[in-house]
């Protein structure tokens, strides 16, 4: 049929399909680009299509408008695909095209009924899109090969990057430090232990123990790190140095002492050897990363010096001898010998119950502040050789004989010299050993069981009473 004799042909400036696009329906007029209203037989689009342009007319659903220029219907690998929507671009590997661009939509509420012809407003919306080569293209395809190419890159994406779920948290599992399991039977052990030690068996709500589970789990953490790091550089100990060591422990404890500890821990000599000797990598392994590479300068220490003179003064000081005894009788009978002329430390070796009598009493220099308020009320207001009146306290009755006074004063360097520096090393040497364990943390692989974590209670657990060495 030919077009209605009222629509006018389109203008001679508008390029025509090209041979292998299809021609628009013979019974139904294609509109001029710039006609102001449909003709009176076109489709009324849909209510749910927005609205064009109010200077573009509204073409029919089922017509395709030709573009303004020849467009290619090939679906080259060079020729990337375009829908109408707001959308990203992602990059796909495939192996006939080595970098695709595809389009996938943002929402899907924007994927809207989209009519097959596009008005030249919305073409000017459609950025130019880079092609495997570098060099732009303006060149768009139809809708149909834009939709299908979206369609095929979308089932894609699905295959090549399929949802990973998160695997199931171990309840027997508290963390992992590159793959290395820290047990929750384990830091349960542990963090009753560290619990009695500080608060006995009181009862313990989640908020008191929760500051202790955490400093555990990051001594556990750091320790196992420390560790593996030992053992990748060849850190090891010998069984003399942990024999070494092992005896310096039992020195601690009066005879037999030691051996009876172990009978009543849950700690078995073999476990104790094996912490101490974990102990001993770890120290090793500081030594030589840490601690050997801090050195103390001479300017270090007269700048510590300068700074903080309260911390190197001495305080007054006063140097006395005592004597102790149950009844304020037998001080007094004590007092009166003393003021017939009788040695101090002679009465004191005699009469004292104080440990102190063996040497007659003596207790060395101390500063104020030291002994007992009444103690320091009694010493500091006598003259050298004066003897203080009968004190009373919870220890008995004393007497008190006054050798020496030392006026407060501020210490020169070189009395000091070795405190500072060795004050100065235990300083930069934390500080060092923390930034080198914070380094090695950062680049270990750790996973935190959080829900079990927040179940652990702290509470008492079999095998963890008696005393932990």
């Amino acid at each position: 049929a030919e077009p209605p004799p009222d629509v006018a042909e389109p203008p001679p400036d508008v390029a025509e399909p090209p041979p292998d696009v299809a021609e628009p329906p013979p019974d139904v007029a294609v509109p001029p680009p710039d006609a102001a209203v449909p003709p009176p037989d076109a489709a009324v689009p849909p209510p749910d299509v927005a609205e064009p342009p109010p200077d573009v007319a509204e073409p029919p659903p089922d017509v395709a408008e030709p573009p303004p220029a020849p467009p290619s219907t090939s679906l080259g690998p060079t020729i990337p695909s375009v829908q109408l929507v707001k959308a990203k671009i992602t990059t796909m590997h495939t192996p006939e095209n080595e970098r695709r661009v595809m389009v996938v939509p943002e929402a899907p509420e924007a994927r809207s009924k989209k009519p097959d012809s596009q008005p030249e407003a919305l073409n000017r919306l459609i950025p130019r899109i880079t092609s495997t080569d570098g060099a732009a293209s303006g060149t768009r395809l139809p809708m149909f090969a834009g939709r299908w190419a979206l369609c095929t890159g979308t089932v894609l994406l699905l295959v090549a990057c399929p949802k990973k779920e998160a695997p199931a948290q171990d309840p027997n599992v508290i963390a992992t430090v590159n793959g290395e399991v820290i047990s929750r039977q384990d830091f349960e052990r542990e963090l009753s232990r560290e619990a009695q030690s500080m608060d006995g068996d009181a009862p313990r709500t989640p908020e008191q123990i929760e500051p202790y589970k955490q400093t555990l789990l990051n001594t556990l953490i750091e320790r196992s790190i420390l560790l593996q790091t030992a053992k990748a550089q060849a850190v090891t100990v010998s069984a003399e140095e942990l024999d070494r060591r092992m005896l310096a422990l039992a020195s601690e404890y009066p005879a037999g002492g030691f051996e009876e500890m172990l009978k009543r821990s849950p700690t078995t000599r073999q476990e104790l050897e094996r912490k101490t000797g974990d102990q001993l990598i770890i120290e090793k392994l500081l030594e030589a990363e840490v601690f050997s590479r801090v050195a103390i300068t001479e300017e270090q220490i007269r700048s510590e010096f300068n700074e903080h003179p309260e911390q190197f003064s001495e305080p007054e000081m006063a140097h006395a001898e005592q004597i102790v005894v149950k009844g304020l009788d037998d001080a007094k009978r004590i007092q009166q010998q003393l003021w017939q002329g009788k040695k101090f430390s002679d009465l004191a070796r005699r009469f004292s119950l104080s440990p102190d009598a063996r040497v007659g009493g003596d207790l060395g220099f101390f500063a104020r502040g030291q002994m007992p308020p009444a103690f320091d009320e009694a010493v500091f207001r006598l003259s050298p050789n004066q003897v203080s009146d009968v004190v009373t306290s919870d220890y008995g009755f004393h007497l008190f004989k006054l050798i020496e006074k030392r006026p407060a004063r501020k210490k020169d360097l070189s009395d000091v010299r070795a405190q500072i520096e060795r004050l100065l090393l235990e300083r930069i040497r934390a500080e060092r050993q923390t930034e080198y364990v914070a380094a090695l943390r950062a680049k270990a692989q750790i996973h935190i069981n959080d829900q079990t974590l927040t179940t652990v209670s702290g509470r008492m657990v079999p095998g963890t009473t008696g005393v932990a060495p």
